[in-house]
């Protein structure tokens, strides 16, 4: 087993690029079927829907908790230093945290059923996602090795805490069946089903353990040092990846190991259930109307468990207590991959770290998402016209009348993920406007743990039957997006039928 892979699959998580989850522009955006994804008891204004294949929904965002990591500050192609190198001189803190989730939607649609009471949805999509803690103490041992303070000497037992190390990601395939109803004129409830494919996962959690380095107390002079690892009980767990099955004494060299992903087709086909990675979810949600002004909805997203059971490969650092003896202490020199290469190669052909390989099935959960609002809808008048250019003209629910409203509305949004060792949160004032039936806007400011600063904005039009809806975030930085911390932007295309 090559322990400088693994080594370097942590930091190789790192270099990947963050986005966030928190949808806080077109949750509760009146008229979407998107926002039935947001809350599930969110009250439909339509009779059917048909989300554009692979356009009704296509969802990114960047973001990284410091302001200071940003593409140009990571990656710039004059300097000589990798983008992990320059993530570190950014001096961040191990509270910061990256956070990722992109999803495109394959299908996308709903109808009212014969009781008008209940809206049906249904569909297909895929979700990528990542968190990941930053490391800082485990990053300080690989850039700086046992001399901290940089003075040519090496520092004894002072302590690297691995428990730091905390990262999860996946790729998932999910099918979803939910169902939004009116109670009364006061509440609206909904809840979605949801069958999960698992296509790629890693997970990284629970770390213990801790390092330091000793001097040699005894009559070996040929080892001066001993590199001590206290209380190890490390699991990284991954599916889908091309990592290598291969244990202690293998023989294999490091031109032996093949790329973590060998191209793109299984994954993509493993997102259709063909995976042998399954698992089950739900989300749920309501809308309250206190009266015809005021509303409070809210939703619990992603209560889900997924089993994987398919092209596992399972790393197991979990030795209490072991000591490596050497002849230095570590010092790293640039370029620091180069040097550990070195190290942990010594180490590997001498079989001195307790690194197993082993293929084993795994449950994991998914982080939960709370929203809420607190929206007042002023100004709301109700307006009917002949619609002479219906292409659905045998809809017998439509009648060729449509019905539209115009109205402002305010209100607060708050928004919870529950990832591990952490929690990102946001907190939202909105402005709401509907021109006419053809136009609805919808305007933000955000506070989260990317931003103070964060102005959103979200366009829907309707012409005839066909909707398209645009949002972004952080406009403060969209003329600029090598230089911002936070970036996104959404879009759909849909058929809605009122």
């Amino acid at each position: 087993m090559c322990p400088k892979r693994i080594f370097f699959f942590w930091f190789f998580l790192l270099s990947l690029p963050s986005i966030a989850q928190n949808n806080q522009v077109l949750y509760d955006f009146d008229g979407l079927p998107q926002t039935l994804m947001l809350n599930p008891g969110a009250v439909p204004k339509m009779n059917k829907h048909f989300g554009v294949p692979l356009l009704s929904n296509v969802y990114f965002q960047l973001g990284a908790t410091d302001p200071e990591a940003t593409y140009n500050n990571l990656i710039n192609d004059n300097d000589e230093d990798s983008e992990l190198k320059n993530l570190y001189d950014l001096n961040l803190s191990n509270s910061d945290f990256f956070v990722a989730n992109a999803q495109v939607e394959f299908l996308n649609m709903g109808f009212r059923l014969k009781n008008p009471d209940n809206y049906l949805s249904f569909g297909m999509y895929a979700d990528a996602s990542m968190f990941g803690k930053y490391p800082k103490n485990s990053l300080d041992l690989f850039f700086l090795g046992d001399d901290k303070n940089e003075d040519g000497q090496s520092e004894l037992n002072k302590r690297t805490d691995f428990s730091e190390l905390n990262s999860v990601g996946e790729l998932v395939g999910v099918f979803h069946v939910g169902i939004s109803k009116t109670i009364n004129e006061r509440w609206q409830i909904g809840a979605r089903l949801k069958l999960l494919s698992g296509s790629l996962n890693y997970t990284v959690e629970n770390v213990k353990g801790n390092y330091l380095l000793a001097g040699n107390t005894g009559n070996d002079v040929d080892y001066p040092y001993f590199h001590n690892f206290q209380d190890m009980d490390v699991f990284i767990r991954t599916s889908g990846f091309t990592l290598p099955d291969l244990y202690p004494g293998s023989g294999l060299t490091l031109g032996d190991y093949p790329p973590l992903l060998d191209g793109w087709n299984e994954p993509l086909s493993d997102l259709f259930f063909m995976s042998g990675n399954f698992g089950i979810g739900i989300d749920l949600g309501i809308t309250h109307h206190f009266d015809e002004n005021l509303t409070l909805t809210a939703s619990l997203l992603d209560l889900d468990y997924l089993k994987y059971s398919k092209s596992n490969v399972t790393y197991t650092f979990s030795e209490e207590n072991f000591e490596l003896p050497d002849e230095d202490f570590w010092n790293p020199v640039p370029p620091e991959e180069d040097y550990w290469d070195d190290v942990f190669e010594g180490f590997d052909e001498d079989q001195l770290i307790p690194i197993e390989t082993l293929k084993t099935e795994y449950n994991t959960g998914r982080a939960p998402k709370l929203y809420t609002s607190l929206k007042y809808r002023n100004n709301s008048k109700s307006y009917r016209f002949k619609n002479d250019h219906s292409v659905f003209r045998n809809v017998r629910s439509m009648a060729n009348v449509v019905s539209y409203e115009i109205y402002d509305e305010f209100g607060f949004q708050t928004y919870t993920e529950f990832l591990p060792t952490t929690v990102q949160w946001g907190a939202t004032i909105f402005y709401a406007r509907a021109f006419n039936p053809y136009l609805t806007t919808k305007i933000t400011y955000t506070a989260d743990n990317f931003s103070y600063t964060n102005i959103g904005f979200g366009l829907s039009t309707q012409v005839s039957y066909f909707n398209l809806f645009i949002a972004a975030d952080n406009l403060i930085g969209i003329f600029s997006p090598k230089d911002s911390n936070y970036q996104s932007v959404q879009l759909g295309m849909n058929i809605i039928i009122p």
